[in-house]
């Protein structure tokens, strides 16, 4: 929480594969209200780019959230899950690990 520049910026890949973000970074946490307050923060890690986000897994609710100012992004990720942002969050209803996702987005072309 004292880094969360350094820590996305560590744990940020990036690829290409054709129905997923170009830049795809990952946190655990285990409270993701703390991180979303200091979204800023990681947003920055990406301001060179217009396809990127991060997954945020959050341990205390067992959930992802998938956060992006990417409007191309935010295309990508939505029909992948066939779910919408809300603003620049899209929740998942569990926690998926970044394999698991580069896996669907795999299994799904």
């Amino acid at each position: 929480m004292n880094d969360l520049e350094n820590a996305t910026k560590n744990d940020t890949k990036i690829m290409t594969i054709e129905n997923l973000p170009k830049i795809f970074g990952q946190l655990a946490i285990y409270n993701h209200e703390k991180v979303i307050e200091k979204f800023d923060s990681i947003e920055n890690v990406f301001a060179q780019g217009n396809d990127w986000f991060v997954n945020l897994i959050s341990l205390k609710d067992g959930k992802s959230y998938l956060l992006s100012k990417s409007d191309k992004a935010k295309i990508k990720l939505e029909k992948l899950f066939a779910k919408s942002f809300d603003r620049d969050i899209l929740t998942l209803n569990k926690f998926m690990l970044r394999k698991e996702i580069i896996a669907k987005a795999q299994r799904e072309k």
